[in-house]
């Protein structure tokens, strides 16, 4: 084995993330090669990432320290530093099956959100996650093709749709039996993970309506049980790699998404286009990392004109996911086109952790026009049912300006708080903010050129639910313009 030298990081590299454990394996005329423990004994675990030329401006000073015997920095494993490609291993749901192959898929559309190449759609029609009897392509089996040793960046693994339609076998929590579809997400995951410093992403398996819910195969066991092991294999490995392994919850979050109409082909078991789209999008929400790295824990608010950001689409951009019909960087700010009552998500921005007030400032200039045109904060969204605690200034019938009213939306359910009755806005340029705090709901707007008022414009009982998102929608046909936002 080559020797291991020690060394204290005085100056870390943007990459990096700070107050982590790592310490240098290096050779002569070799990469600098980053490796992270858990702990403060120097045991090399799996490397986390590169830093090829640290004479050359990598912003890494190493100054060796062979008495201590670890690095001078301490705390959080699992930090990670990858390249920015996908290699992606499943079944037809991987492939494209029906909508024209990798090129189309989810997984395609995914990398393109995130700014990932796609080294390899390693999706097989028919693909089961076990091997053995019955079994057709098995992943247990092609998984080293598929990712290649050394491979430092994310690798999607989805499967067991049709491990549950030939009725393999489920197998227990904790096996290794490649035969099973417990044992076999195991085998693969822990192979790819000592592989090389990539990042594994399980997916559970979409919704299929080509089956009822509940149905047991001929192996005594349901879809959900199947997606259940994903959910079992996910946790164990995330304990036994720390940060270099989740879970995403398709099959669960996005079950209501795919079951809309024009979301899935006639056999009901494979995405159409749209439904690929919506796929990609809410995993390009969910999956850790931006341009192959891992982003440490979100700072307690976010703030964002958008004029700031890159004129164009807005999805991709500063962890913005586009849903609706359009969301647009202008040199005014953002052009959104995102019904309420057709698109159940809008524009979706992570809520980031602690965030207890969100505020959007708007112009509602281009929707007085026509009666029941208007805008709509998502102030708390909660992406498992897209049920959201929001705010919106709508042009009522009888009304010259647009007035404000709240409530719970959940798609084109609404339980109005306010109603018709609400009070009429300020001026044309306006925040509107939803605020959180001791069991109550507070409600405020005021002129952008003014001051945020002490005192809520409406107040309302807390809800229950649990909020992983905020951000915009519309209503009524067009687009709305919005200046900014505001989580803290």
């Amino acid at each position: 084995m080559q020797a291991v030298k020690f060394f204290a990081v005085t100056e870390l590299p943007s990459v990096l993330v700070a107050n982590a454990l790592y310490f240098v394996q290096a050779a002569s005329g070799e990469p600098v090669t980053l490796y992270v423990t858990s702990n403060t004994t120097p045991t090399i675990t799996s490397p986390v990432g590169q830093v090829s030329d640290i004479q050359a401006g990598a912003g890494i000073t190493l100054e060796e320290d062979p008495d201590m015997g670890k690095l001078v920095i301490s705390s959080t494993p699992g930090s990670w530093s990858g390249s920015a490609e996908a290699r992606g291993l499943g079944d037809s749901l991987m492939y494209g099956d029906q909508v024209g192959g990798p090129a189309n898929s989810w997984l395609a559309k995914f990398a393109a959100l995130r700014g990932y190449t796609v080294a390899a759609n390693a999706g097989i029609n028919g693909s089961t996650l076990a091997n053995g009897t019955g079994s057709s392509n098995p992943m247990v089996d092609r998984w080293p093709a598929a990712v290649p040793l050394g491979f430092s960046g994310h690798v999607p693994l989805m499967g067991s749709t049709n491990d549950y339609t030939l009725s393999l076998p489920l197998g227990a929590p904790g096996s290794t039996d490649p035969g099973t579809i417990y044992g076999a997400l195991l085998t693969i995951g822990r192979g790819v993970l000592e592989r090389g410093p990539c990042f594994l992403h399980l997916l559970t398996p979409s919704w299929r309506g080509d089956i009822a819910e509940g149905t047991r195969n001929s192996a005594g066991y349901t879809m959900e049980q199947a997606r259940q092991a994903v959910r079992d294999v996910a946790a164990q490995l995330a304990r036994e790699y720390p940060g270099r392994a989740e879970l995403i919850d398709v099959g669960r979050d996005l079950a209501d998404g795919l079951r809309a109409a024009g979301m899935m082909g006639a056999d009901q078991l494979h995405p159409t286009l749209a439904g690929h789209t919506l796929m990609g999008q809410y995993v390009a929400m969910h999956a850790a990392g931006t341009v192959g790295t891992v982003l440490p824990p979100p700072a307690p608010n976010y703030s964002r004109t958008f004029s700031t950001l890159t004129p164009g689409n807005l999805s991709g951009q500063d962890g913005w996911v586009v849903y609706g019909e359009s969301g647009t960087v202008t040199a005014s700010g953002l052009d959104v086109a995102a019904p309420f009552d057709t698109q159940p998500r809008g524009v979706l921005h992570p809520l980031p952790v602690g965030v207890t007030r969100v505020a959007m400032r708007l112009t509602t200039a281009n929707f007085l026009a026509a009666a029941g045109n208007g805008i709509m904060l998502r102030a708390f969204h909660q992406l498992s049912d897209n049920r959201a605690i929001c705010a919106w200034l709508y042009k009522a019938s009888a009304n010259p300006v647009a007035r404000l009213d709240c409530g719970i939306v959940q798609g084109s359910n609404v339980a109005f708080w306010i109603g018709s009755n609400g009070p009429d806005i300020p001026s044309d340029d306006v925040w509107l903010e939803v605020l959180r705090a001791g069991g109550q709901i507070e409600v405020r707007m005021w002129d952008a050129s003014g001051i945020r008022p002490a005192a809520a414009t409406y107040t309302h009982t807390d809800d229950s639910l649990v909020a992983d998102a905020f951000g915009v929608s519309t209503i009524g046909p067009g687009t709305r313009l919005v200046k900014a936002v505001n989580a803290q």
